[in-house]
C-alpha cells in the first residue's frame, strides 16, 4: 500500500510540478512532453535509488556471510584440536592459523586458543617413551615462539 501511494506521488504530482518546472505555464501537447520526460527522469531515480539499497543490503549481507563461515570454520578447528588422533589436531592448529591470517577481527582468539592448547599440552612428551624407558625430561627453557614466518608477508592488521 506505501509503495502504490510512493509511485502515485511520483508519477502525478511530483512529476507535474517537474514539468511545469521545465515548460513554464505552457499547455497542451509540449506540458505532456514535459510530464513524460519527468516521469521517464523520476523513474530512472527511483531505479538507482532501489539498486543503491539493494547493493547495500547484499554488502550486508555478504559480511554476515564471511563472519559466520569464519565461526564455521573456527568451530571445525576446535573440534580438530580436541582429537585423539595427531594430524587432526595438526590439522586443526593449522586451520586456526589460517582463521587467524584471514580474519583480522579473529586473530587474537585463534592465538589465546592456540597458546592455551600449547599450555596444556606442552607437558607431555612426543614421541610418548615406550614402557620400562626412563623419560627423557622436558627442556628446562623452551622456544619462546614457535610457528612459520612468512618474512615477505606481513598481515594487514600488523602493517
Amino acid at each position: 500500500m506505501l509503495a502504490l501511494a510512493l509511485a502515485w506521488v511520483l508519477f502525478v504530482p511530483a512529476a507535474d510540478w517537474l514539468a511545469h518546472h521545465d515548460v513554464g505555464s505552457a499547455r497542451g501537447p509540449l506540458l505532456q512532453t514535459a510530464r513524460d520526460a519527468a516521469r521517464g527522469r523520476l523513474l530512472t531515480l527511483g531505479a538507482v535509488l532501489f539498486a543503491g539499497v539493494a547493493l547495500l543490503f547484499t554488502a550486508r549481507a555478504l559480511v554476515l556471510l564471511r563472519r559466520g563461515q569464519v565461526t564455521d570454520r573456527y568451530t571445525k578447528a576446535i573440534e580438530q584440536l580436541g582429537s585423539d588422533k595427531l594430524d587432526v589436531r595438526i590439522g586443526g592448529v593449522y586451520a586456526l592459523e589460517r582463521i587467524a591470517r584471514d580474519s583480522p577481527r579473529d586473530h587474537p582468539t585463534a592465538m589465546e586458543v592456540l597458546a592455551a592448547f600449547i599450555r596444556v599440552h606442552s607437558h607431555e612428551q612426543w614421541p610418548p617413551p615406550e614402557p620400562g624407558k626412563d623419560a627423557v625430561p622436558l627442556r628446562a627453557n623452551p622456544p619462546r615462539r614457535a610457528g612459520r614466518r612468512h618474512g615477505h608477508r606481513t598481515p594487514r592488521f600488523q602493517r
